[in-house]
C-alpha cells in the first residue's frame, strides 16, 4: 500500500444537476481520507440545488461554476488547470469509489512509469460487473455483432475483465479514470471538440499513438449509476 496515497491525487468531478448523488459521490472521496481542498467541483450550469446541497453536507471543496452546459471535456479541463498533485482522479457525480482505491491507483502508477491512464472496476448497484474497459472504433466493429467480435478478438472486446491482475487495455470508461498529469503535460488535455461520449476514448488513443500506456486496475473499484447523468 502506498503510504498517504490520497495525498497524490486531486479529484475532479463534474457536475450537472446530479442532487444528493453529487453528496454521495464526495463523501465516498471523504471516506478515503481525501482533504476537501483536493476536490474541485466543476459544475456545469446546474439548475438544481446540488452544489448547495454539497456545500452543506461536505464544506471546503473548491468549486467552479461553468455558468452553462459547457461540455464534459470542457469541465475536466477546467478542473485540472486546478490540480498541482501528481495525479488526478475524474470520478463521475454519478459514481462512489471505495476507500482502498486511492491507494491501489497509486501502486499502479508506481508500477507501470509509463501509465498515462488508469481506470478501475466499475459495478452495478447492485453488484453486477458493468463495462469498464473499451476498444478503438474500428470499421469493421460497426458492422460486426458485439458476440462475434469478443469471440475473434477476446482481450480487445472483453468489456468487463474479471481477472484480478491489472491488464494494459487500448481505453477505458471514464467514470473512475486516474491522470498522470506528467502525460497531460506531454500530450494536452481533452479535446473540447467532443461535447459528451468519446473524449476519453480520443484521449486514451492519443496517449498510446506518443508511447504512454492505459491500464485496468480492478483492485481499484467504483459503483457507477450508469446514465443517470446523461439522462439529464
Amino acid at each position: 500500500m502506498s503510504p498517504d496515497a490520497f495525498q497524490r491525487f486531486t479529484f475532479v468531478i463534474v457536475n450537472y444537476n446530479g442532487g444528493e448523488m453529487l453528496v454521495d459521490c464526495v463523501r465516498s472521496v471523504r471516506a478515503a481520507l481525501v482533504p476537501a481542498a483536493q476536490i474541485v467541483v466543476v459544475d456545469n450550469g446546474s439548475r438544481d440545488d446540488s452544489m448547495a446541497r454539497l456545500g452543506a453536507a461536505v464544506p471546503g471543496c473548491v468549486g467552479i461554476a461553468m455558468g452553462c452546459n459547457a461540455g464534459f471535456a470542457r469541465a475536466v479541463n477546467r478542473g485540472l488547470a486546478q490540480v498541482t498533485t501528481e495525479f488526478a482522479i475524474l470520478l463521475n457525480n454519478d459514481a462512489r469509489m471505495a476507500p482502498n482505491a486511492c491507494d491501489a491507483l497509486a501502486d499502479a502508477f508506481d508500477a507501470h512509469p509509463r501509465a498515462a491512464f488508469l481506470g478501475g472496476r466499475l459495478f452495478y448497484e447492485d453488484g453486477r460487473l458493468q463495462n469498464a474497459v473499451a476498444a478503438f472504433p474500428r470499421l469493421y466493429a460497426e458492422f460486426l455483432p458485439r458476440a462475434l467480435l469478443r469471440a475473434l478478438w477476446p482481450a480487445r472486446y472483453q468489456g468487463r475483465p474479471t481477472g484480478n491482475a491489472p491488464l494494459k487495455v487500448e481505453s477505458i470508461i471514464g467514470a473512475l479514470f486516474a491522470v498522470r498529469m506528467e502525460a497531460v503535460r506531454a500530450f494536452g488535455a481533452l479535446d473540447e471538440d467532443f461535447f459528451f461520449f468519446l473524449e476519453e476514448t480520443e484521449w486514451c488513443h492519443r496517449a498510446t499513438a506518443r508511447g504512454w500506456e492505459v491500464w485496468h486496475i480492478p483492485a481499484a473499484q467504483a459503483f457507477h449509476a450508469q446514465g443517470a447523468t446523461a439522462k439529464k
